[in-house]
């Protein structure tokens, strides 16, 4: 049975360059490169973007730990990666 992955990215990461909206990620590495290398391999692979990415699975843009897509758990993959830029999901109080 093939390895499940879950790769999670947001800002401005992308997963293809060219996508829209454009990348930042276009100037050095895209995870493309990564997540094709996964394939490769024989794993399956599960793009999800915490924002908007046209070139996330189908899906699974806008994603949320606490709210996956409809059908879906997490208990469905072997391995999860998170690649983030932005950080924090709430806002911080000021002491």
């Amino acid at each position: 049975m093939a390895t499940t992955v879950l790769v999670v990215i947001d800002g401005g990461f992308r997963f293809k360059k060219d996508s829209a909206p454009p990348s930042d990620a276009d100037r050095d590495f895209t995870y493309s490169t990564l997540t094709d290398a996964l394939e490769a391999a024989g794993m399956l692979v599960t793009r999800a973007h915490r924002q908007d990415d046209s070139t996330a699975t189908s899906g699974w843009t806008g994603f949320k730990f606490d709210a996956l897509p409809a059908g879906h758990s997490l208990a469905e993959f072997d391995v999860i990666w998170l690649i983030g830029l932005q950080g924090r999901n709430v806002a911080l109080k000021t002491l």
